[in-house]
This record gives structure tokens, sequence and C-alpha cells, in this order.
């Protein structure tokens, strides 16, 4: 079993919109299009830097051109992160298989100043702050400042590897000096209520 966070009654997570109280929260499955971009990067990653090159500057020219064979692809392809996200799951399976998945657990945080921070730093504002119990699910604390993009334009071994040293340390509940930290439930969440928070 995983460290758990100290268990505590109540957590935090950003919402889009407003949830009532009595909804259950449960653990996700990615999308088909970002499970597809996954097992693009998760390939990418075993060819080499070139690859990674190539379909970074593929995501950029999508984002840029908004049509691709005349449909809308206005959708920004942050090729970087997905990359980052196979790494973080790579070592999770490698090193601590017993850890919930990052990109399918419900994210909560153990505070609201935490919360607050996210939704300002990481959502530009937007969403509302849901207080929450987990019940009997698990759950694993982990320092989301840890988490940064490679640049996939500068030397893409030593971001590698850097990254991978990086979700080592997340994975194994370091905290850095200005950590944010995110809680993963493997369970389902319960909604108490959603907060009126005022700037």
């Amino acid at each position: 079993m995983w460290p758990k966070s100290k268990k505590q009654q109540k957590y935090y997570h950003i919402s889009p919109t407003y949830l009532p109280a009595g909804l259950v929260l449960q653990p996700t499955k990615c999308a088909g299009e970002d499970e597809h971009l996954m097992v693009v990067a998760h390939e990418a990653l075993d060819m080499g830097t070139n690859a990674l090159r190539l379909l970074n500057l593929v995501g950029e020219l999508i984002s840029i051109g908004g049509r691709v064979n005349g449909q809308d692809a206005s959708k920004t392809v942050d090729f970087a992160s997905i990359v980052n996200e196979v790494i973080l799951e790579r070592v999770r399976e490698r090193d601590f298989a017993d850890r919930p998945r990052r990109i399918v657990g419900v994210v909560l945080f153990p505070a609201i100043e935490h919360a607050e921070r996210f939704r300002l730093e990481m959502r530009d504002g937007a969403g509302v702050v849901v207080e929450c119990s987990v019940g009997s699910a698990r759950t694993f604390a982990a320092d989301l400042s840890l988490i940064q993009r490679p640049d996939l334009h500068g030397d893409i071994r030593r971001e590698l590897a850097e990254a991978e040293q990086r979700a080592s340390a997340y994975w194994s509940g370091e905290l850095g000096p200005s950590a944010l930290v995110e809680v993963l439930a493997d369970g389902e969440v319960e909604v108490i209520e959603t907060l009126e928070i005022t700037d």
C-alpha cells in the first residue's frame, strides 16, 4: 500500500461548474483523443529525440494552423505536457506501481489554499472550489509543482532525464520549497458543497 496522506475529513476539488451536494465523483478514463496522444507520446519516447522533436512541431503547427484537412484543428496540442504525463506514468509503473494513476484519479487538494492556488495559477482563475469527502477511497499526496513540462526544443536527452528525476521525486512524495500539494484519490469522492470564493 502506498503512503497515504493523513486521513482527513475534508478535501477540495476544482470543478469547471457548480456541483450539487451528494454528487459522487469517480476516477475517470482518458478521453479517446487524449488516450491516443498518450500512446503516440509513449511510442515517440521509445523512438528517440528526433521523433519527439517532429511530433512537438506537428502539435505546434496544428495549433497555429487552425485547420487540417478542411477540419477545424484549433485545439492546442501541448505535446510536451503529454510526454511529461507519459514519463510520470512510466516511472509510476516501474518504481511505484502501487500508487494511483494521475490521469484517471480524482484530483483533490488537502487545504483550500492549495485549491485556490491551483485555480488561480493553473486554471487562470476559472472554475469553482468544491469541498469533498473521500470516504474509503485511498489517497496519495504529492507536490504538483514538481511537474514541469520538458522543453522539446532544447537538449531533449537532458530534459527527459530531468523530467524522470522530477517524476521520481513526485511519486516519492517529496515536497519542494513552494509545494502545491495535490491528493490523488483512487475511489469515489462525495461532494459536500460548492464554495463561494471571493477574490
